[in-house]
């Protein structure tokens, strides 16, 4: 652990203690319900440099895929952030990017035909940035589980959140590091329920896919990136060879970090050109399904995750490859005999090879 290069003042409660707004995307992995959507109020308080509790008051809304009605529910939750920013590089309240790991508990209350109650329970990653003095903004991919009297049901979500720093003394944050720009392409290929629905059919679904964004560099083993892409493959082929594309328009945050050079860092190898990690974030964006006679359109917030391999020649160039998996959900109609099942639900598996390119500017 490393020592603080900001105090960590405890004399009175308010310090280190945020309070703020929070809006949620969900998807759970059942067809019971589509995707939920909620907002609600967060307290965050940092009892030391590495540890801190946070307590969350969220309302959603989702509509049953069965009964058409919509449903709302109220949620209260504890969890424990452990910032391992501040663990490996020391407490900095001038530190523009911190990423933390996130386990939490909590209480759910939803309202469909009947009231029905769940025990809740979260892991995930906490990615903060702070945007000036006192106020920060977060993104936190996480998997949500509850237990209710239908049994264990889980899927996966992302949060958004702005916090205000209550503390006496606030700091303004530094960005240090290097901005980074790089571009990527390669082959993609689905691997989901719509194509194992047409395993019969002897086809292929690989394509290709294409991104361009930026990044920083705030320490050598941590970068924040953001980027737009463009994919597309072919999702089913008909009787007769004709092909149905999908395609994807949508943007990406994410947090790299590269272990290999975190290692090197802590026995003395500094500027080692090569590099190991992982990147994982949320993905948000657009997808266009064509099938016969119609064309399938359909928001999405989902999860990416990849590993990272790069390989840097002198001091601003580097390549790099990324085998990546893509989790993407949407509701979309479905045909049934049952009047009041007019939605189903669809996970999108996309796995991506990319080769690219990343300059220091």
């Amino acid at each position: 652990m490393s020592a603080p290069k900001t105090p960590f003042v405890t004399d009175k409660f308010r310090e280190n203690l945020h309070l703020g707004v929070v809006g949620l995307a969900r998807a759970p992995f059942s067809d019971d319900y589509a995707f939920a959507y909620g907002a609600g109020v967060s307290a965050l308080k940092w009892f030391n440099t590495s540890l801190g509790v946070r307590a969350d008051v969220l309302g959603e809304y989702m509509h049953s895929n069965l009964t058409g009605n919509r449903v709302g529910e109220l949620s209260v939750g504890c969890s424990l952030l452990f910032n391992v920013s501040s663990y490996i590089s020391g407490f900095d309240k001038m530190r523009f990017c911190e990423v933390s790991t996130v386990m939490g508990v909590g209480y759910s209350c939803r309202w469909d035909l009947m009231t029905e109650h769940y025990f809740a329970g979260n892991v995930g990653v906490n990615i903060n940035m702070r945007l000036g003095k006192g106020l920060s903004l977060y993104l936190e991919p996480h998997l949500p589980l509850y237990l209710g009297i239908g049994g264990l049901t889980y899927g996966f979500a992302t949060s958004a959140g702005i916090y205000y720093d209550l503390s006496t003394q606030l700091y303004k944050p530094t960005i240090a590091g290097k901005y980074y720009v790089f571009c990527s392409g390669g082959m993609q290929l689905q691997n989901s329920e719509l194509v194992k629905m047409a395993s019969d059919k002897d086809y292929s679904t690989i394509g290709y896919t294409t991104s361009l964004g930026f990044g920083r560099r705030f320490d050598d083993y941590l970068a924040l990136r953001l980027s737009a892409l463009y994919s597309t493959h072919t999702w089913t082929v008909y009787y007769g060879g004709k092909a149905m594309p999908a395609r994807y328009f949508a943007f990406r945050a994410e947090v790299e970090f590269d272990a290999l050079s975190l290692i090197l860092d802590k026995c003395g190898v500094k500027n080692f050109p090569l590099g190991f990690g992982v990147v994982l974030g949320p993905e948000a964006g657009c997808l266009i399904k064509k099938d016969l006679g119609e064309t399938l359109t359909r928001h999405y917030v989902g999860l990416t995750g990849a590993f990272h391999l790069d390989y840097h020649f002198g001091k601003r160039v580097g390549v790099f490859i990324e085998p990546r998996m893509s989790l993407l959900p949407y509701s979309a109609p479905h045909d049934s005999s049952t009047a009041n099942n007019a939605y189903r639900n669809y996970y999108d598996g996309l796995f991506n090879l990319t080769l690219g390119v990343e300059v220091d500017i």
